[in-house]
């Protein structure tokens, strides 16, 4: 099952959450570490719902893209803010 998750960048680390699954986050110092935790709480979540639920988790009217815009960003940059992020390359 695929879950659309939004990262959020705060003073102190950083925040995830499924828009589609209200009331399930998590928050952490780094990515990664956000990241398992919202997996975590996104698998338990879905553990205790039940069938009708599973089919309907979606929130209608609220959708997440990716958008292509602006010059690419050098490949040097790229993997700088992905290493500062805690990101493995």
């Amino acid at each position: 099952m695929k879950v659309c998750v939004i990262y959020e960048r705060s003073k102190t680390g950083w925040s995830a959450y499924p828009p589609g699954l209200p009331g399930v986050g998590a928050v952490g110092q780094s990515i990664a570490e956000v990241r398992k935790d919202v997996e975590r709480a996104i698998e338990m979540h879905i553990a205790d719902m039940t069938v009708d639920e599973l089919v309907e988790h979606d929130t209608p009217g609220e959708f997440a893209e990716l958008l292509d815009v602006g010059p690419p960003i050098p490949d040097e940059a790229h993997r700088e803010l992905l290493r500062r992020n805690g990101i493995a390359v």
